[in-house]
């Protein structure tokens, strides 16, 4: 166990391939975020009540290696300020993205 998070796995000895995650107004805690991106499971469905601490936390999910496929918004309360956001994050695989960066101070150039 680390930090109070249990890894999970099934009757067959398997890791779950989506978590489902519906915290309080205050989000995950950092450490449960850092444990999640480490399991790696392929998909995680994040529910908020709060969009500040849903951004806080989708943001370290993304810089861990997830990416936003969709979101969708729930008004629960009728009437009122208060929205349910729903965010399916996936895990993104090296063979399906790559990312390259070049800046033009990196080229090098013949003067004809």
């Amino acid at each position: 166990m680390r930090q109070g998070f249990e890894r999970c796995e099934n009757a067959f000895g398997k890791k779950p391939d989506t978590v489902l995650l519906d915290p309080p107004r205050a989000g995950l805690a950092p450490q449960l975020v850092k444990t999640l991106i480490e399991e790696a499971p392929k998909k995680i469905v994040y529910i908020s009540c709060n969009p500040a601490t849903l951004a806080r936390d989708i943001a370290l999910f993304t810089a861990g290696g997830y990416r936003v496929e969709k979101v969708a918004t729930v008004d629960m309360f009728p009437r009122t300020g208060h929205v349910e956001s729903v965010v399916c994050l996936s895990r993104e695989k090296a063979d399906d993205h790559i990312r390259i960066s070049v800046h033009t101070k990196d080229l090098q150039t013949k003067a004809n």
